[in-house]
C-alpha cells in the first residue's frame, strides 16, 4: 500500500484581495447605499444653498426698496421744510412792516425788545422773539 492522503503540493494562497479604494469616490461606487444617500444629502446641500441665495436676494430687494423711499420721504420734508421756511419768512417779513418788532435775546437768558421815540431808549421785557406794538401781546 502506498501512501495514503493527498499531494505534497503547497496550498497555494487564496486569490489576491481587491485593492482598497484610492479615495471617497470610489469608495462610494463600491457602495450603492452609502453612494445614494451621499447623493441625497448633496442635493438638500445645494437646496439648501439655492434657498439661502434667494432669500439673500430678496431681503436686499427690500432693503433697496427701503433705501429709495427713505431718499423719496426725505426730499418730500425738504421741500415741506423749504415750503414752510419760505411762508414763516413772509408771514415776519409782513408782521414787521405792520409794527411788530423783533426782540433781542440777552445774555439774562431773557427776551428784550427797545422801544422810545424822541432819542429816549428804553428797553422793555417780553416773552419772545417779537413784540407787537399794537396789542401789546409778545
Amino acid at each position: 500500500m502506498g501512501k495514503k492522503g493527498g499531494s505534497n503540493k503547497a496550498p497555494q494562497a487564496a486569490a489576491p484581495a481587491a485593492a482598497p479604494p484610492e479615495n471617497w469616490e470610489e469608495y462610494l461606487e463600491e457602495n450603492p447605499e452609502l453612494k445614494r444617500a451621499e447623493e441625497e444629502k448633496k442635493a438638500e446641500r445645494q437646496r439648501k444653498a439655492e434657498e439661502a441665495q434667494r432669500q439673500q436676494k430678496l431681503k436686499n430687494e427690500r432693503r433697496e426698496a427701503w433705501e429709495k423711499q427713505q431718499v423719496k420721504d426725505t426730499r418730500k420734508k425738504d421741500r415741506e421744510d423749504a415750503k414752510w421756511t419760505r411762508e414763516v419768512q413772509a408771514t415776519v417779513a409782513r408782521a414787521l412792516t405792520e409794527g411788530v418788532k423783533a426782540a433781542q435775546f440777552f445774555e439774562d437768558g431773557r427776551w428784550y425788545v427797545e422801544e422810545g421815540s424822541n432819542g429816549k431808549h428804553v428797553w422793555k421785557e417780553v416773552s419772545d422773539a417779537y413784540y407787537c406794538t399794537h396789542c401789546d401781546k409778545h
